[in-house]
């Protein structure tokens, strides 16, 4: 038995740029500070499908079986390997305090690969005359289910990027074909035997272990993210073989791959206290900025990245929503809008949808 040699793993990080906010340059007294962008926030829930490599744990091992025959020893030995399989896996889960998150997480992998054998049987006539037969059995099932238990933590590492590490233990169903049984022909005057079949025999058996991982996720959008993962698990497995004999694998190994996330419930945000009461406005301004770059929605407004109302909106504007008015484009405004996910944002919204106060 060895432990196999594990693959490289690429990670691939996305990368992305904040809209840039232009505006005309406002008074210190005129304009309040801009707050921080927040982080994204953990999510109630979670709903995560993916899929991608496993290597096995135990790749190569044996079995050695005899039995009597002619008066002697009938002796044969089977040899397997099995090598990375393509695994999926789903789970689920939900938030438990801040950013710790628990979920429940299904696994499974599947490969096939023949056994070779090599046997010594002996003479039907002469004593210590035993004859050696080679061959390899069909392909054999090496299925692999997990049920991973995890607690999780969540790293926000921007506005969109996160990074989750992972952790706790495993139960393991794993169903093997061993070889059960070696035949062999032979003619008079029985000087050679030649191999014919194997008689192989699956065996199911259950085992438990833990596993560590993290994965690295990119918001697509506030309820979905696409990232990549890496886990290693470990279970201890021990079977009774079809022919009598028993064996003690490893079950699990190293899997990478890609992982869709999906959010549900709305996400708590970061360091937000208890609310406070508004300070009272000040005189010239509307909520703590200047009338003259102010505007209120006045009923639902798509806003767009340029202004062309072809294009797929960025979000829709709710009536009574405050935005500042950064340019005058023909029929449109350029505004600057407050997003609950992302933060600050830009984009192109039609005059008929903003009511200024310098307009009644």
């Amino acid at each position: 038995m060895r432990t196999p040699n594990v693959a490289g793993i690429a990670v691939c990080l996305l990368l992305a740029c904040p809209p840039l906010v232009a505006g005309a340059e406002q008074s210190s007294a005129a304009q309040p500070p801009r707050r921080a962008a927040t982080p994204s926030a953990p999510p109630r829930g979670f709903l995560i499908l993916g899929g991608g490599l496993q290597s096995t744990a135990t790749t190569t091992f044996g079995e050695t079986h005899g039995e009597e025959l002619y008066g002697e020893e009938f002796t044969w030995d089977s040899r397997y390997t099995f090598k990375e399989s393509v695994a999926f896996e789903g789970g689920i889960g939900a938030r438990v305090w801040r950013n710790l998150l628990t979920g429940v997480t299904y696994s499974r992998s599947e490969n096939r690969r023949p056994a070779t054998v090599s046997g010594q049987v002996p003479h039907p006539f002469q004593f210590g005359q035993h004859r050696t037969i080679e061959g390899e059995s069909s392909s054999l099932r090496n299925e692999e289910q997990a049920i991973h238990l995890s607690a999780l933590l969540i790293v926000p590492l921007g506005r969109r990027l996160e990074l989750s590490i992972s952790g706790g233990p495993s139960l393991f169903m794993v169903k093997r074909g061993f070889v059960e049984q070696v035949e062999f022909a032979q003619e008079y005057p029985y000087d050679t035997a030649r191999f014919t079949q194997v008689v192989s025999k699956e065996s199911s058996e259950k085992g438990y272990g833990g596993h560590a991982g993290a994965d690295v996720m990119w918001l697509l959008t506030p309820q979905a993210g696409l990232g990549v993962f890496v886990r290693f698990t470990r279970g201890a497995i021990d079977f009774s073989t079809p022919s009598g004999g028993s064996l003690s694998l490893d079950a699990g190994g190293l899997q990478t791959g890609v992982a869709m996330r999906l959010r549900f419930g709305r996400s708590v945000p970061r360091g937000r206290g208890p609310a406070q009461p508004a300070p009272p406005p000040v005189p010239g301004q509307v909520k703590g900025f200047v009338l003259e770059d102010r505007g209120v929605i006045i009923e639902t407004a798509p806003v767009y990245l340029l202004p062309d109302a072809t294009r797929t909106p960025l979000r829709m504007l709710t009536p009574g929503m405050t935005v500042r008015i950064l340019q005058e484009t023909g029929d449109w405004f350029r505004v600057e809008f407050r997003d609950q996910q992302f933060g600050p944002r830009v984009g192109y919204v039609l005059r008929k949808y903003v009511e200024r106060p310098k307009d009644k």
